[in-house]
């Protein structure tokens, strides 16, 4: 079945991301086609090229497919290869052009997103100090995550008899500096809304949704952190990587 206009407009919004629900339903029903997932394999190796080879080159094969074209408009092609020119300059141009759009318009990536606002959270428990002897479990996981020693933080602080906010909270830090995103949700969302660590906890959720690309679950949280002046370091921050989305 020859792909219409419509199906190219389907596998544009595919490869820049934007396919609604109901979109993505009929882009899975058209992959039965072997013609449709054919021309989805070249426009995704196609845009990847692109991608690799930057703007500067972009823009030379925009320019050298427009002379291409405007030659054959000067000299028409043979009989034999003419049904099959159209086509072939339409799919040109609209690969390049979805090509330009994605390095020109495309904002950082999720992990340049992350890198970007990611710092530890300050020790507020038990920071260390001068003149500071004691030395309880409690105290020492603090101060252990304190010196950014997160793997052994993630162990002391799980060995605590005491679970609370606290614990949680520093326990989902110490896991997301170790890039284990999973385990550090599963500590942040039992810290309860009347903690003095929610907003925090909201900050560092939304980080984690932004580092795995799901912008659009990060965004309700990064309001809620950019309305809240009682820490105005992460609101400030909110806001800005709200502007950025």
């Amino acid at each position: 079945m020859p792909l219409e206009e419509k199906d190219h407009i389907l596998i544009e919004k595919y490869l820049l991301e934007q396919l609604s629900e109901t979109e993505r339903q009929n882009f899975d029903a058209r992959l039965a086609d072997p013609e449709f997932q054919t021309e989805v394999g070249l426009q995704r190796d196609l845009l990847g090229a692109f991608q690799a080879e930057g703007r500067d080159d972009l823009k030379a094969q925009l320019g050298e497919l427009e002379n291409r074209i405007q030659s054959e408009q000067a000299h028409p092609p043979s009989r034999r290869t003419i049904s099959l020119r159209p086509w072939l300059a339409a799919a040109s141009v609209a690969v390049l052009l979805l090509a330009a759009f994605w390095l020109f318009n495309r904002g950082p990536s999720p992990e340049k997103q992350f890198a970007q606002y990611f710092e530890p959270y300050p020790n507020v428990v038990a920071p260390i100090s001068k003149g500071t002897s004691e030395q309880d479990a409690r105290v020492l996981a603090f101060q252990t995550y304190e010196l950014r020693n997160y793997t052994e933080a993630a162990r002391l602080l799980a060995a605590l008899p005491q679970q609370d906010d606290a614990t949680y909270f520093y326990r989902g830090l110490s896991a997301l500096a170790l890039d284990q995103t999973e385990t550090a949700l599963a500590h942040l969302f039992k810290i309860p809304d009347s903690s003095p660590f929610q907003t925090a906890s909201q900050w560092y959720t939304a980080l984690i949704y932004i580092k795995s690309d799901q912008a659009t679950q990060a965004h309700p949280l990064l309001e809620t952190v950019a309305a809240d002046a009682s820490v105005p370091g992460l609101q400030q921050k909110a806001k800005a990587l709200l502007e950025s989305l």
